[in-house]
């Protein structure tokens, strides 16, 4: 199994053609104040399967802090791969989308994924405070991803 693509991004959709369409990926969060909420994002992952691999595996997907807390329940799905016998190898998209996501600090944080129980890569990101230059100016630039201070928990 080969992981191609693994993203935290503001929003994913799958064609259903085996396409992954991302929308605004990004490693780094800023807010107002704590505890803040991300009312909405996502995790796209692509993974390749060799002929090899063909059987079901258990997926896990897992949000941790620095100190390796989890945020929430992990999603672990079984996913059955299949795919037609003249094809060496086959991707897969899966979309978790992650709705009221609950900060309770400022610091480190990663997106672990796991097969059958064997860790396989993580994805590191941060909660940064909003500088207080760009408090006063309505928050950063356009393009940060910024946590709505409506949305505090």
């Amino acid at each position: 199994m080969q992981i191609e693509t693994f993203v935290l991004c503001h929003a994913a959709t799958d064609s259903g053609r085996g396409q992954l369409n991302v929308l605004g990926t990004f490693d780094m969060l800023f807010a107002r104040q704590l505890p803040a909420v991300q009312a909405q994002c996502a995790i796209a992952l692509r993974m390749r399967f060799e002929r090899s691999e063909r059987r079901e595996h258990q997926l896990a997907i897992s949000i941790v802090d620095a100190d390796g807390t989890k945020l929430g329940p992990a999603p672990d799905i079984k996913v059955p791969v299949n795919f037609p016998d003249q094809l060496t190898s086959h991707a897969f998209n899966f979309i978790f989308n992650l709705q009221q996501l609950r900060f309770e600090h400022f610091g480190e944080y990663a997106i672990g994924v796991a097969l059958n129980g064997d860790h396989q890569m993580s994805l590191p990101f941060s909660v940064r405070e909003m500088p207080q230059q760009q408090q006063q100016q309505g928050g950063p630039p356009q393009d940060w991803p910024k946590i709505d201070p409506s949305q505090r928990g």
